[in-house]
């Protein structure tokens, strides 16, 4: 009987294993607390992982729909930031391990957290965005959404 790859069972691996598996290249050649960062959040996600991954995926919904409605864009700016700070420092390992001539790849979440660096400065939501009507509102709450973050003298 010949074995179809595509009618047969998936191999079921446990967390633990599947851990060691896609974290073991990450930690390799890193400095020692960064190997001690990645292992810690592995570890903490291989308690609950569904848990994790619904965290992620309704945060990052929430980042989509509050982007394109331009609603509270300097709120979102600041989680988008961290999200990909968070995305880029532990599943990218930061990009690393950078070994003269082979790796100059700092990864893609990086770039996302400069994006969103600009979408803050820029006050994205001011122009088009359902901010430019929220934020005279929100009177002291205005920085949530597309205001100033300096206080107005009088």
């Amino acid at each position: 009987m010949i074995n179809n790859p595509i009618t047969s069972p998936l191999p079921r691996t446990s967390v633990s294993s599947s851990r060691s598996l896609s974290m073991n290249w990450r930690e390799r050649g890193q400095l020692g607390f960064i190997q001690s960062w990645i292992s810690f959040w592995a570890n903490l996600v291989s308690v609950n992982p569904p848990h994790f991954a619904r965290i992620l995926a309704t945060t990052e919904s929430a980042i989509a729909i509050l982007l394109i409605l331009g609603l509270f864009s300097n709120l979102t700016a600041i989680v988008g930031i961290f999200l990909s700070l968070g995305i880029w420092s532990i599943p990218e390992g930061f990009g690393g391990p950078y070994l003269p001539g082979q790796s100059t790849d700092i990864g893609t979440a990086f770039p996302y957290a400069i994006l969103f660096l600009v979408l803050l400065c820029l006050s994205a939501g001011r122009y088009y965005g359902v901010d430019s009507w929220l934020t005279p509102k929100l009177g002291r709450l205005g920085f949530l959404a597309s205001g100033s973050l300096r206080r107005r003298r009088n």
